[in-house]
């Protein structure tokens, strides 16, 4: 952004004989490049932090999933030895 903004002010058409307040507007300048930079970081800030509580979310449903899964599979070990001693009396 910072780049975009040099760019900018690079084809500021300036009328022959222009006259501007030197300091002033070197202050303007870098208040605007402040204030972008601030943007900047805080755009690139809050889409970093997403993946990455995304990915939480995901792994905490993951790991939720593999719980009942695991209760799932004990379930069935105690329904299969239920199970084993009637198909072998058949």
């Amino acid at each position: 952004m910072i780049r975009k903004l040099s760019a900018i002010l690079v084809r500021v058409p300036l009328l022959q004989d222009a006259k501007a307040d030197v300091e002033s507007i070197y202050e303007a300048i870098s208040a605007a490049i402040a204030v972008m930079a601030g943007i900047e970081a805080t755009i690139i800030k809050t889409f970093s932090q997403q993946p990455v509580e995304k990915m939480l979310y995901l792994v905490t449903e993951l790991i939720s999933m593999v719980e009942q899964e695991k209760e799932c599979l004990e379930e069935m070990e105690k329904v299969i030895t239920l199970v084993t001693p009637l198909v072998l009396v058949s």
